[in-house]
C-alpha cells in the first residue's frame, strides 16, 4: 500500500525501521516535505510455513559433514577440500610428479623403503642405509664404507620384481674418489653403467625410459661414498590421486565432477569407486572435460570411498587439477520423483507457445490472414506467452511508459508507432490466452536511478492499462522477467517485490509470476529460487514460473539433448521445483513457460550437440507433454512458435518453420495437433507403470476422488491408454507387452506416432477375447494411443 505522511527526518527514520519501509518519492505542499512510502504488507496465512529456500536441494553424498579427503603424497599444498567445498571456480592442485615430486609417494616410487628390508638392500658397510630409500633426498644420507674384509665400499637395491623404468633418479655424494652405478637386467647382466665423480655430488642424476626390465641397481667404489637417495618411476609412470571418504557406505549411481586437469597435462583420469578401499570399480573419464561432468554408472553401487586417479605425461613441474566433486544415489541431483497425480486441467488447456510481437510477420498480428499469426497457433495452443520488452515501453526504466497515451494511437515513452493494444487484442481474439513476460535485461542495473518507484510505478501502469480490474482485461498474467539472471539477487528481490507490489496496489486478480529459475543447484547463483525469492516477496506471487529442457552431459562435458525420461536429464529438474513448491507455497501452481528441443528441418540446420533429429523433436514433445501432465503443472508453454533467423541454439525450436519457409508446419506441429485431437479435451488420470521398460499412462475425464484405487478400477474409468519405451529414437529396442484389461473393457483402436509430418499410423491390435482380454503389442519408443471402450459390469466409483 502507499502511505503519505509529514513527519521530521527522526521521525521518518523512527517509521522506517519499524515498518520497513521504502522511499518512494518527495514531494512539497504549503512549504511542507512529504514523504511518499512503499510499505509491503505481510499477508501472515492461517497455517504457518517455514521457509526454506534450500527446498529442492539433493544434497549430494560429499557435502555431509563426515567426509574427508586424502591426496597422495606427491600432492601439493592446496586445499584437498576445495573439491567439496561447492564452489566449481576453486580446485585442489596436484604438486608436480617430476623431476622430484614422486620420490617420497611409496605408491610411485619403486625404491621407497626397500633399504628397510636386508632381503633387497645389501651393503659393504653402512649404520644408515635405509635413509638411501626413505623417499627424503634433501635432508637424510646413507654413507656406505668398504668393508671391513675388502676394499670395496658397495650397494646393491634389488626390487622385488623386475621393472621396466620410465625414469631413474639418484642423489649422491662421491668426493672421495669415483663411483660406479650400474643397471641389471632380469638375467642379471649388466646393462647400463655411469661413472658418478665428484662434479656429481648434490645434484639430481637421471635416466630416463629404460627399456628393458631392471632388476637391481649397484654402486660400488674402492672408497667411501655416499647416497642422498635412489628413486624411480616404474611403467605406470606419474599418477597425481584425490581420495573421497565419504565417512558411510552409501548408493551410488551418480557423479558429478569438474576435473579438467589442465592443458596437455594428463594423459589418462580413472574414476574409482570402493565400498572398503580394497577392490574398486574403475571408470574412464576424460580429463581434458572443461566443463563439469555427470557421470552415471552401470548399476547402483555401494561405496565409501570415490577416488580420482591422473595418469600424468612425464614432463617437469606438471601438474593437474580438481574443482568439484558430487555424488548421488539413482535419482541424481533430481531426488526421488514426484509420484503422479491426476490433472485438473485438460491436454488442450495445459499447452501453450512463446511467441513474439507479430509473430514473426513484422506487423500487427490483426493485420494477418486466417491460418496466419496466432490464428496459426492456436490449433495446438490454448495460451500463448509474449516477450515483452520493457525498453519498447520505456526509453529509460525510471520514465513512465505512457499506456494512456498508446491506447489513443500516440505509443509509448520509446516507440510512437506501438500499440500492444492492437496485438493482445488480436491473441485474445484467436482464443489464446496472454501471458506478458516483461524483459528488462536490455537496461544494465545502473540504469534504474530509483529501483522501487520505478518498478512499483511501472507494474501499477502496467496492470491499470491491462489487467481485468481497472484495465482492458487484454492480459491474463504477467512474469517479471524472463530469466533476469544478469541482475544481482538482492537487486532482483528489490525490483519483484516492487514491480509485484505496484500490479498488486489496482488488480488483484491477474497472475504475477516472478521470472524463471531453478531449484537444484546453489552454486548456479544467479538462477537459484533460493537467493532471488522469499517469504515476503511470495506474497504478491501467484504462480511459480520455470524452464526446463532436456539435456545430459556427454563424456567430454559438451551438453547434449536427450529424451527426457533419461535419468540424468535436466527435465528432471521440474522435480527439485515442485519440491520447493510444496514447502513453501503449497497452494501456488507451477507454469512451464518454455521446454522443447532443438532440431534440424529441411535447409535450415541445427548443428549443436544440443539438437535432436525433427523426428525426435516431435516424438519427444510429445512424450514430455505426457510427461509433464502428470506432474501436475498447470501450464506448458512450447518454446518457440518458429525457426528463427539466426544460428544459435534456440533457433531450431519452431513448431513451424522460420518465415522464409513460409512457416510450413513440422512434425512436432502435427504431433501436438493430432494427440490434442485424441486427448484434447481429457485429463491425465493415473500412470499404471513407469519403469526402464515402459511408461503406460490413462487419460479420460477428470477424477475428483483422488483415493487410490486398484488398476482394474483406474483401466475401467479411462477413455484412452497410451504407452511407449523411454528411451533414445536412436536405441531402436522394443518390449513385446502382454496386457489383460478388465472384464468388459476392450481396446477398439490403435494409433501409432511417428514424428512424421504423416503424424500417425494405424496399430494393429492383437487382441485376445474372452473373459478377460489380453493384448499383445511391441513397445517402442514410439507411443501406442489406444482407445478403450467399456460394457457395463459395475459402477467405476471416482470418475
Amino acid at each position: 500500500m502507499l502511505v503519505m505522511v509529514e513527519k521530521s527526518s527522526a521521525e521518518l527514520e523512527a517509521i522506517y525501521r519499524r515498518f520497513e519501509l521504502q522511499i518512494l518519492d518527495m514531494t512539497c505542499r504549503d512549504g511542507k516535505a512529504f514523504f511518499i512510502f512503499l510499505a509491503v504488507v505481510t499477508v501472515i496465512p492461517q497455517k504457518s510455513v517455514q521457509w526454506d529456500p534450500d527446498a529442492g536441494i539433493v544434497t549430494s553424498w560429499t557435502k555431509y559433514p563426515r567426509v574427508t579427503v586424502n591426496v597422495s603424497s606427491s600432492s601439493g599444498t592446496s586445499d584437498p577440500r576445495s573439491v567439496v567445498d561447492d564452489n566449481d571456480n576453486t580446485m585442489w592442485v596436484s604438486g608436480s610428479c617430476l623431476p622430484s615430486g614422486f620420490v617420497g609417494d611409496p605408491e610411485l616410487n619403486l625404491f621407497h623403503g626397500l633399504c628397510d628390508n636386508n632381503n633387497l638392500c645389501s651393503v659393504s658397510n653402512s649404520p644408515d642405509i635405509y635413509k638411501a630409500t626413505d623417499g627424503n633426498p634433501s635432508y637424510t644420507v646413507a654413507t656406505i664404507n668398504p668393508g671391513q674384509d675388502s676394499s670395496e665400499a658397495k650397494l646393491v637395491i634389488s626390487l622385488p620384481q623386475p621393472e621396466v623404468l620410465m625414469f631413474l633418479t639418484v642423489w649422491g655424494i662421491y668426493n672421495h674418489g669415483t663411483t660406479k652405478m650400474s643397471l641389471f637386467d632380469s638375467n642379471n647382466i649388466r646393462r647400463d653403467t655411469r661413472l658418478l665423480v665428484s662434479a656429481d655430488s648434490y645434484k639430481q642424476i637421471s635416466l630416463t625410459n629404460i627399456s628393458y626390465a631392471v632388476a637391481k641397481i649397484e654402486f660400488n667404489s674402492s672408497q667411501q661414498f655416499q647416497i642422498k637417495e635412489v628413486a624411480a618411476l616404474g611403467s605406470k609412470g606419474c599418477i597425481a590421486k584425490l581420495t573421497l571418504d565419504l565417512g558411510d557406505t552409501r548408493m551410488i549411481q551418480t557423479i558429478r565432477s569438474r576435473h579438467w586437469a589442465g592443458h596437455n597435462t594428463a594423459s589418462a583420469l580413472k574414476l574409482k569407486i570402493s565400498e572398503f578401499g580394497n577392490s574398486w570399480i574403475s571408470v574412464d573419464l576424460d580429463p581434458n572435460a572443461v566443463n563439469a561432468v555427470v557421470t552415471r554408472l552401470s548399476s547402483l553401487t555401494r561405496g565409501r570411498f570415490i577416488a580420482f586417479e591422473y595418469h600424468l605425461y612425464p614432463k617437469s613441474y606438471n601438474k593437474v587439477y580438481l574443482w568439484e566433486v558430487d555424488a548421488w544415489d539413482e535419482n541424481s541431483i533430481w531426488g526421488a520423483k514426484i509420484p503422479p497425480k491426476p490433472q485438473q486441467y485438460t491436454m488442450r488447456s495445459l499447452l501453450g507457445v512463446n511467441g513474439i510481437w507479430g509473430w514473426g510477420n513484422n506487423k500487427y498480428s490483426s493485420s494477418l490472414q486466417q491460418g496466419e499469426g496466432p490464428t496459426l497457433y492456436n490449433a495446438v495452443a490454448s495460451h500463448a506467452r509474449n516477450y515483452h520488452n520493457m525498453d519498447w515501453d520505456v526509453l529509460d526504466p525510471d520514465n513512465d511508459p505512457e499506456y494512456s497515451e498508446m491506447g489513443e494511437g500516440r505509443g509509448t515513452n520509446a516507440k510512437s508507432w506501438l500499440n500492444w493494444d492492437t496485438e493482445y487484442r488480436a491473441w485474445k481474439t484467436a482464443n489464446l490466452k496472454v501471458d506478458v513476460s516483461v524483459q528488462f535485461s536490455n537496461f544494465q542495473q545502473s540504469r534504474w536511478d530509483n529501483l522501487n518507484a520505478s518498478a512499483f510505478n511501472y507494474g501499477k501502469e502496467f496492470a491499470k492499462h491491462f489487467g481485468s480490474a481497472a484495465g482492458n482485461n487484454l492480459v491474463d498474467a504477467v512474469e517479471v522477467g524472463n530469466e533476469p539472471w544478469s541482475y544481482d539477487a538482492a537487486f532482483y528481490k528489490d525490483l519483484l517485490r516492487s514491480m509485484s507490489a505496484g500490479i498488486r496496489s489496482v488488480d488483484s486478480q491477474i497472475k504475477v509470476l516472478p521470472g524463471a529459475f531453478q531449484a537444484h543447484e546453489k552454486r548456479s547463483s544467479r538462477n537459484y529460487i533460493g537467493t532471488r525469492i522469499d517469504a515476503p516477496i511470495a506474497n504478491n506471487v501467484s504462480v511459480i514460473n520455470f524452464h526446463t529442457y532436456s539435456y545430459v552431459s556427454s563424456y567430454t562435458g559438451a551438453r547434449m539433448g536427450i529424451h527426457p525420461e533419461h535419468p540424468e536429464s535436466s527435465f528432471n529438474s521440474l522435480t527439485n521445483m515442485m519440491r520447493w513448491r510444496d514447502v513453501n507455497l503449497p497452494s501456488h501452481p507451477v507454469w512451464v513457460t518454455e521446454w522443447g528441443w532443438d532440431a534440424p528441418s529441411g535447409t535450415e540446420a541445427c548443428t549443436f550437440p544440443e539438437c535432436v533429429t525433427e523426428t525426435a523433436q516431435a516424438i519427444y514433445g510429445l512424450r514430455g507433454l505426457l510427461i509433464l501432465s502428470r506432474n501436475a503443472v498447470d501450464r506448458v508453454t512450447w518454446f518457440f512458435y518458429a525457426n528463427t533467423q539466426c544460428d544459435h541454439l534456440y533457433c531450431r525450436s519452431g513448431l513451424t518453420g522460420s518465415p522464409t519457409t513460409g512457416f510450413i508446419k513440422r512434425p512436432v506441429f502435427h504431433a501436438f495437433k493430432v494427440l490434442l485431437d485424441f486427448l484434447g479435451d481429457y485429463y491425465f488420470q493415473y500412470a499404471l507403470n513407469e519403469s526402464q521398460e515402459s511408461y503406460i499412462y490413462l487419460f479420460g475425464e477428470k477424477v475428483h476422488n483422488q483415493k487410490p484405487f486398484d488398476e482394474e478400477v483406474k483401466v475401467r474409468g479411462a477413455k484412452y491408454m497410451i504407452l511407449w519405451k523411454p528411451e533414445a529414437l536412436e536405441d531402436g529396442g522394443s518390449t513385446p507387452l502382454f496386457y489383460v484389461f478388465p472384464h468388459g473393457t476392450n481396446p477398439v483402436h490403435a494409433v501409432r506416432f511417428t514424428g512424421t509430418n504423416v503424424p500417425y499410423v494405424i496399430e494393429p491390435l492383437h487382441y485376445q477375447s474372452d473373459i478377460q482380454g489380453k493384448l499383445t503389442l511391441n513397445i517402442t519408443s514410439y507411443p501406442v494411443l489406444i482407445e478403450l471402450s467399456h460394457s457395463p459390469v459395475a459402477p467405476v466409483v471416482g470418475f
